[in-house]
């Protein structure tokens, strides 16, 4: 795992809820990704399930793994909490893949959401670089549809849930991640307006 999936993992540690339940990951990716996402302390006791549109991303798991859309999620079972990581960057329309998510909560249920902010120190210097070469700024991934700013984000969630908790993932490569842990106990992604402007927005909603 790279020093970036290190950091991002490190700062959903904060926003994930004690609890035992039923959880669905969406986009869950490799298996490297989601059987480190499925034992964190913190989900101990769960019934973990990953769903991705890529099914060579899921072989060699030692979980519950299913080949599918989070636009069109194939349960009706009731989810306790549902990941949903850096993945609606990439749809174009991401109220079909919000309501799927409150479709198969559970009441007042859990989803936590990250995806890159447009208010991050990163994304500036992205668009300055696209000012001076003219290539397009896509928060390091060509698949990305659209990029919202953390309040941006934050007003989407705000018209179907009631946002819990905020959190900003700083990316800073150039340190070195025992000092990242750090700043993260100082309580820099936490404190607002610090949680504001990291280069991930996540964030941690409940079903009304």
């Amino acid at each position: 795992m790279n020093i970036f999936a290190e950091g991002k993992f490190s700062a959903i540690r904060h926003v994930v809820p004690l609890f035992s339940g039923y959880i669905l990951d969406i986009g869950c990716g490799s298996s490297r990704w989601h059987n480190k996402i499925a034992e964190l302390r913190e989900l101990r006791g769960t019934e973990y399930i990953g769903l991705d549109v890529n099914k060579d991303m899921l072989s060699g798991s030692r979980y519950q793994v299913v080949v599918g859309e989070g636009c069109h999620l194939p349960f009706s079972t009731s989810f306790d909490l549902i990941l949903l990581l850096d993945v609606i960057e990439h749809l174009r329309e991401p109220s079909k893949i919000l309501s799927e998510c409150e479709r198969v909560l559970k009441p007042k249920g859990f989803l936590l959401v990250s995806t890159p902010n447009k208010l991050s120190f990163d994304y500036l210097c992205g668009r300055i670089r696209q000012l001076i070469t003219g290539k397009k700024y896509v928060a390091w991934d060509a698949s990305h549809k659209q990029i919202f700013s953390s309040i941006e984000f934050i007003s989407v969630l705000k018209e179907r849930f009631d946002v819990i908790k905020i959190v900003g993932y700083w990316f800073l490569p150039w340190l070195p991640f025992s000092l990242l842990q750090k700043i993260s106990a100082m309580m820099i992604m936490k404190t607002w307006p610090f949680n504001l402007l990291g280069f991930l927005a996540i964030v941690l909603v409940r079903e009304r």
